[in-house]
Parts: structure tokens; C-alpha cells; sequence
């Protein structure tokens, strides 16, 4: 897909449903310790940035993310986090 296709899809077709979900969405950050290590996988526009502590968010097309990469793409050392959240990525 092309990048003007995508940022049109993201700013005007597809919206966040997190705040629908009782035991999901952002209720997760209360769960999290602070000094624990979350990726979020497919983060979209990053809701959780700012919510959870230590929290890397990666997207293969949204350019919010920290890190713009596809999670086969994305090189991490195993068990370098505590946590993994994908919701609505997979």
C-alpha cells in the first residue's frame, strides 16, 4: 500500500474502539508496575504512550509509533519484556 493511502485510511476510516472494553483498553495500564517492560505490538496512533511506564509501541504503518517496523521485522532479545500487548493487532 502506499503511505497516502494509509494515512488516509488512519485519519478518516478507522477509529480506536479501546474505550469500549470493560476488562481491556486502557484499564491495562493499571495493572502494569512501573518498573516494568511493555511492547505494544501494532500501537496505532500509541494510546497507552504516557499511561504505562517503559512501554515501546511498534507499527508498521502508523507513524506514531516509536518504532515504524512490522513485528517479524522488529529485533528484540528474548525475555527483554515483561509484558507484550496486541489488541486489535492480530
Amino acid at each position: 500500500m502506499k503511505q497516502q493511502d494509509l494515512d488516509k485510511y488512519f485519519s478518516t476510516q478507522w477509529t480506536s474502539k479501546l474505550s469500549q472494553y470493560k476488562y481491556s483498553g486502557l484499564s491495562i495500564a493499571d495493572k502494569i508496575q512501573s518498573n516494568e517492560q511493555v511492547l505494544d505490538v501494532g500501537c496505532g496512533y500509541h494510546p497507552f504512550k504516557g499511561r504505562i511506564p517503559n512501554l515501546i509501541g511498534i507499527d508498521p504503518y502508523n507513524n506514531c509509533a516509536d518504532f515504524e517496523v512490522d513485528i517479524l521485522e522488529y529485533k528484540v532479545k528474548p525475555e527483554s519484556f515483561d509484558h507484550i500487548i496486541a489488541l486489535g493487532s492480530i
